[in-house]
């Protein structure tokens, strides 16, 4: 059987279409627990509007976030398998069906997820309009290995209601972190997979709501919650790192290595130490993980001195470690990003002032020479235009006066002189 979990609070307007997804499912053997958590809309009306007997709803009285409400539901749990399911999101009617033929096939997997197909408040499709938030949930991988270093360098690629997990993996992983109030998923994931393989189905199973406008949805990206997610995020790289044996270690992260050849206990200490200062590839470095773990390995006996003939550093290099920032997040990253952006900007609009300066000096320079050679231009025409005003009143006069009237009939006689030649 599959205990289906959902947490709601206040989704009036999406909880009855998220419950009847779950009615709705082909594969029928399973139980439904939903932990209201101090709604102060028509949540709790829409719950008990439903007559169905494999759903039970509990009522947390006030609101205490996901992760510590929905614990009531996983203490109920039936089921050998679990599945989550957000109260504002939906599932395809087969998800649960192509998830069970995958896991009673394949033992070895620890859970099994699903792509999506992500949705406005209305159900419509906007995955095409969303291309950065659907490829997080479209990469997949098919080893522990690249899921891990995928968490450790990028951070989560898997949605939280495509979910179905043992529950024997579930409890022994130590389930959901009640301080994780944005990424409690991500730190779920890392410590499955670090215990068994995992599975992705290619397709979207799951209708999961997208708003990057909203400011009440917990996976929506504003400030508040990008700088929530990388606090949180911290916390799960080094308990990453620190979590794996030396074996494990060494087999998922060789590749980040400063020495690959590290195989002692003190050599990979320092390894932990390195990857943990360079492993948020996305965003800022954070140093300070690593500066906290090599602290500790330099007080072993000899660690100075390996630290010169096996990794050819010395400890001026880490004291180099301390020059640099080390609580700045991405959010102040890009801040100040913007601020280098606009500076640049700035200095590329001074620059094409000055040049625009430099160009009107040499027009007016050139302005003037084309102005006084107008002016002379100008001054000749005026003279040429009285000339001619001068000539035509000469001709007028002459033409109007006794001696051309008297001379008139001579004129004609030359005329016809010319023409009779």
């Amino acid at each position: 059987m599959i205990s289906v979990v959902m947490c709601t609070y206040n989704r009036e307007r999406f909880l009855r279409r998220a419950i009847e997804s779950v009615q709705k499912q082909t594969w029928t053997d399973w139980e439904f627990l939903i932990v209201d958590d101090g709604s102060t809309d028509g949540s709790l009306e829409v719950l008990h509007s439903f007559r169905d007997e494999r759903i039970r709803i509990f009522s947390a009285g006030r609101n205490s976030f996901y992760c510590h409400t929905v614990k009531t539901a996983l203490q109920e749990c039936k089921g050998e398998y679990i599945a989550f399911i957000n109260s504002d999101d939906a599932w395809y009617p087969t998800k649960l069906e192509e998830q069970m033929q995958i896991m009673e096939t394949h033992r070895e997997y620890g859970a099994c997820f699903t792509n999506v197909t992500l949705v406005d408040d209305e159900g419509r499709d906007i995955t095409a309009q969303c291309p950065q938030m659907a490829g997080v949930f479209s990469t997949i991988f098919h080893t522990q290995k690249d899921y891990l270093k995928h968490f450790l360098l990028h951070g989560n690629t898997l949605c939280h209601p495509s979910s179905l997990i043992r529950r024997d993996i579930f409890e022994r992983s130590g389930g959901l972190q009640i301080l994780f109030s944005q990424v409690a998923d991500l730190d779920l994931w890392v410590r499955i997979v670090t215990m068994a393989p995992i599975y992705v189905i290619p397709r979207p199973l799951v209708w999961f709501r997208w708003d990057v406008k909203s400011q009440d949805q917990v996976s929506s990206s504003t400030t508040s919650h990008l700088i929530r997610t990388f606090n949180e995020e911290c916390i799960i790289r080094k308990e990453l790192i620190e979590r794996l044996s030396d074996r494990e270690f060494r087999e998922y992260f060789q590749e980040l290595f400063e020495n690959p050849e590290s195989a002692t206990p003190l050599e990979l200490a320092f390894e932990r130490a390195f990857v943990l200062s360079k492993c948020m590839r996305d965003g800022c470095d954070l140093k300070l993980l690593g500066y906290w773990k090599i602290r500790e390995v330099l007080e072993e006996e000899g660690a100075v001195d390996l630290l010169y003939t096996h990794f050819h550093k010395t400890i001026y290099d880490i004291y180099a470690w301390g020059k640099e920032h080390f609580y700045v997040d991405p959010w102040i990253c890009q801040k100040l990003a913007e601020g280098e952006q606009k500076e640049a900007i700035l200095r590329q609009c001074q620059k094409e002032t000055e040049d625009f300066r430099k160009l009107a000096e040499d027009y007016k320079k050139h302005s003037d020479g084309y102005a006084e050679a107008y002016k002379k231009t100008e001054a000749e025409r005026l003279i040429w235009k009285e000339h001619s005003r001068q000539l035509e009143e000469r001709i007028r006069i002459y033409e109007t006066s006794t001696i051309w009237k008297m001379t008139k009939p001579l004129r004609q006689f030359l005329d016809w002189l010319k023409r009779g030649k």
